[in-house]
């Protein structure tokens, strides 16, 4: 199986390390990077640190490798985080979206103004002429299909809505999807298959442990807790599940849930899921927790599911996962009070819809 590239793999490097290696090139040195000033053997910007800092090996291997790489380690806990589109260093939070090879990074800058993809919604540069239509680098049309690799016509380029990539007509129709991202799979594209489901190699290799779920549930209840102003915190155990018992029935597709299991109630995942996934999960199921402390009156179906996918925006947000937040726009249609609720939160924070919900009042900004 190939191997993938991802920023993760970058060389980590103190910069005590960084100025020895420094002091043994010599400036005529050929293999000393071309970016780096030569009036000086020290990085001027942060993006020529990465191009010193870069495995060389790693950066042949890139799509792109002039692109400005994503993450630079100065020191292991302390990383630099670069915008894959300005350059510029990000100082609070960012923004991520996965693709198969790496993870792209926007500050909240360029994630804001951007263009985003008509497909996929990814925020993206256009360059050259001004087309009707905005593509991102995953989702522009293609000699390849990135479900089977054949050879396709532009034609036969086809899209789907919030999915990254382009598909032949018959990957499009017929290809078993992965069950954590949706995206079309192939038997012979290394799929891999958790609990008789098929799961993408992107996301097999993305999934997180139980360990991991454990402290992205303590981080998720401890902002809704601190937002709302919860003093008693509410918090489930988690536990991993399988595909059958997350859905009892066959028209079930649920990646999470609530079960009980000898008199206890814990929070079951799917055992093969992702980062993103199970941040949405986790923000959905306290969100109705949260809505049912505040009120428990609220009983109409509507405004608990269009209150759970606010709470789920708002906590997308703070962890800045770009591929799950964009889908949720296309749930509007569906949830109206889902925009009132976007609407409420831009004019008057988070304090005016806790107010609303005490009151009763969700309808109306």
């Amino acid at each position: 199986m190939e191997k993938k590239i991802t920023p993760y793999q970058f060389t980590k490097i103190s910069r005590e390390e960084l100025e020895k290696k420094n002091e043994q090139f010599p400036q005529n040195n050929p293999s000393q990077n071309i970016l780096t000033d030569q009036k000086s053997l020290k990085p001027r910007t942060a993006k020529d640190l990465i191009y010193k800092m870069g495995d060389k090996e790693v950066l042949e291997t890139l799509e792109e490798k002039f692109e400005v790489i994503d993450y630079v380690f100065q020191k292991s806990d302390n990383p630099i985080i670069i915008c894959h589109s300005c350059g510029g260093d990000i100082k609070t939070n960012f923004f991520t979206s996965h693709t198969k090879s790496k993870d792209i990074i926007f500050c909240p800058g360029c994630y804001l103004n951007l263009p985003k993809c008509d497909n996929c919604g990814t925020p993206t540069k256009q360059s050259g002429i001004k087309l009707p239509t905005t593509y991102c680098s995953e989702c522009r049309s293609k000699k390849t299909c990135d479900c089977c690799n054949k050879s396709i016509s532009p034609r036969e380029n086809n899209r789907i809505t919030n999915i990254k990539g382009v598909y032949c007509t018959e990957c499009y129709n017929f290809a078993n999807r992965c069950i954590i991202c949706s995206t079309p799979t192939h038997p012979t594209n290394d799929v891999i298959h958790i609990a008789g489901k098929p799961v993408c190699k992107t996301c097999y290799m993305r999934k997180i442990t139980l360990d991991e779920a454990r402290k992205l549930n303590l981080e998720v209840t401890q902002f809704l807790n601190k937002h709302f102003n919860i003093k008693k915190s509410y918090q489930c155990s988690i536990q991993f599940a399988s595909f059958s018992a997350l859905n009892p029935s066959e028209y079930d597709i649920r990646l999470g849930r609530f079960l009980k299991m000898s008199d206890k109630h814990f929070l079951a995942l799917y055992e093969g899921i992702t980062r993103e996934r199970a941040i949405g999960i986790l923000a959905m199921e306290y969100s109705k927790q949260i809505l049912h402390l505040l009120n428990p009156k609220i009983t109409d179906q509507n405004i608990i599911e269009s209150f759970s996918i606010w709470g789920k925006s708002f906590v997308l947000k703070e962890f800045g996962e770009i591929d799950e937040l964009l889908e949720l726009q296309t749930k509007v249609s569906r949830y109206p009070l889902l925009k009132v609720l976007w609407n409420i939160e831009r004019l008057g924070g988070i304090t005016r819809i806790a107010e609303k919900i005490i009151k009763g009042d969700l309808t109306n900004k």
